[in-house]
């Protein structure tokens, strides 16, 4: 398995799946109009609708059409199933149930200076930096939190690392 971004190729001759940008794609378009070095693509999270994304669905109809060998498998966890299969002329559906896990959204107060918001979601089972006052308000999980800005992402993990707790982990993404 390899991958390719913008600056980074990380694929050779025995690369068997190659994972990759939608913009990639597109540009591999301009040289293999056919994309004759694939049997099968596949486009992730197709309910993230952008332009590339809908020009990718577009061209994976017509190559399916000039190459009926072509496995073309799009995939989201909120897609109209429906709508996709009739868009490629009847294509079979595979559902795969999910589990939901309930989810509180909460936004802090914005601070002064800080600009943006980050939110704060919790679920799950594990107890996060502010124990005491998220267990007497009846909250009891994890902690996914999602700070605007990668600053912002340093900041909170250097604050949770100097509150020394050891009832968490972070990860910082």
């Amino acid at each position: 398995m390899g991958y390719q971004v913008r600056f980074a190729d990380r694929t050779g001759p025995r690369t068997l799946v190659k994972l990759m940008t939608d913009g990639l794609l597109l540009r591999e378009l301009e040289g293999d109009p056919l994309l004759e070095r694939y049997d099968t693509l596949i486009l992730d999270e197709a309910h993230e609708r952008n332009l590339n994304v809908d020009f990718l669905l577009g061209v994976c109809r017509r190559l399916v059409e000039r190459r009926p060998e072509l496995r073309v498998i799009v995939t989201s966890a909120t897609i109209e199933t429906r709508r996709f299969a009739e868009f490629f002329s009847g294509a079979p559906v595979i559902d795969v149930e999910g589990r939901s896990f309930p989810v509180e959204v909460r936004y802090p107060a914005a601070r002064r200076g800080g600009g943006g918001r980050g939110a704060l979601a919790a679920g799950g089972g594990r107890r996060g930096p502010r124990r005491t006052a998220r267990h007497s308000q009846g909250i009891d999980g994890d902690a996914l939190v999602l700070p605007a800005r990668r600053a912002q992402i340093a900041e909170t993990r250097e604050h949770l690392e100097r509150a020394g707790s050891r009832d968490w982990d972070v990860f910082p993404l």
